[in-house]
């Protein structure tokens, strides 16, 4: 009974009501207000104010090479979650697993901090008989895996190659570098831990809470609702040991496509910046993108819309012309989000629209 309610809690994330939908199509307006506000302050904080956007400083076989990285994109992304599905024994057409990477797209592109996008991948996958306990599980750990590359790969970069910090706004740097070297450690040996031995990092986590309410800083409520967050810290520990024990070529192939897949989301800003006639090496600008990358994963804002143009902008105004910057934003958005997430809505409402025919055609035989 108690796990058929929370089964009912989790598909209520995304349901077929009216009121629901009006959300969905309300958050994605205000997506596209806040990108073109961003675009609007780029335009006047970093350009000459000569044109907003004039995508014919490209040439054309720009925009061809954008096209064919584009497409590798969208088939590596499939690739890396249908092989993380196969470490959990989950068998699915690669296809529909294709059709649930554009779902994510739009999905986590319109709410904070890109929760939504594992909620409807949840969803949509437990309507095609995969178990939610097994969606959690995969959707997590398809998250969690470029987060533990941001995570090793970002203090590495600041550390190994000084100049990386040079253009980055900040004005301390070896604080910063410090700062967050120790910040990604102390994350980093938090999950092991929390792998390891979720009931130790529980009865942390309570020992903190309690301090914080002996000092009157929380209520005894808060306390009660920090009790939720267990479950999921016990998902995630079983997650990650199913993953391990897996077969070894689902995981080699699941990691493998993930490292492929980021480098290919690192290769949009290379082409266009290099489209331009900028020599600038490829290597630096990945790994600047690996920076910007990571700090969006954590941007509050729907699809870290703002995080992400402001702060691409601010690295990368020092390799292009001011005349530029707000065009190659622009259409490295373009390419790596906007398309993306205008094929997801069209195949969520799709999905939506089906579901709801099948739900009235099996009621009448109820």
């Amino acid at each position: 009974m108690k796990k058929t309610h929370e089964n009912q809690m989790i598909s209520e994330k995304i349901s077929l009501r009216p009121s629901n939908t009006c959300k969905y199509v309300a958050m994605t307006l205000i997506f596209i207000a806040i990108s073109y506000l961003s675009l609007v302050f780029v335009y006047h904080a970093f350009s000459q104010r000569t044109s907003f956007i004039d995508i014919k400083i490209f040439p054309v076989m720009v925009f061809a090479k954008l096209t064919v990285l584009l497409l590798a994109y969208y088939a590596l992304d499939g690739l890396r979650f249908y092989y993380i599905l196969r470490t959990l024994g989950i068998q699915l057409d690669y296809r529909y697993v294709l059709k649930m990477v554009f779902i994510n797209i739009f999905v986590s592109a319109i709410t904070p901090l890109a929760t939504g996008g594992g909620f409807a991948q949840i969803y949509f996958l437990n309507k095609k008989g995969v178990s939610y306990g097994d969606a959690i599980a995969a959707t997590t750990i398809r998250t969690s895996l470029p987060i533990a590359f941001f995570i090793f790969a970002t203090p590495i970069i600041l550390i190994v190659d000084s100049r990386f910090m040079k253009v980055l706004p900040f004005s301390n740097t070896p604080a910063v570098v410090l700062a967050g070297s120790s910040i990604f450690i102390a994350i980093a040996a938090g999950a092991f831990k929390l792998v390891k031995n979720p009931r130790s990092a529980k009865k942390g986590i309570m020992w903190f809470l309690r301090i914080l309410k002996s000092r009157k800083l929380i209520s005894i409520e808060n306390i009660k609702n920090a009790r939720k967050i267990f479950k999921e810290i016990d998902n995630f520990a079983k997650s990650v040991k199913v993953f391990i024990s897996a077969k070894k070529r689902d995981i080699s192939l699941s990691l493998i496509f993930t490292l492929v897949f980021l480098a290919g989301l690192f290769m949009f800003p290379v082409v266009l910046i290099n489209g331009l006639g900028h020599n600038v090496s490829a290597i630096a600008i990945m790994a600047l993108q690996t920076i910007i990358t990571f700090v969006t994963y954590f941007a509050p804002t729907p699809g870290a819309t703002g995080v992400a143009e402001g702060g691409f902008s601010i690295i990368f105004s020092q390799f292009v012309g001011k005349d530029e910057i707000v065009t190659v934003t622009f259409l490295w958005r373009f390419f790596t989000i906007y398309i993306g997430m205008l094929i997801g809505m069209a195949l969520f409402y799709m999905e939506l629209i089906k579901i709801g025919k099948a739900k009235r055609n099996k009621a009448p035989g109820q």
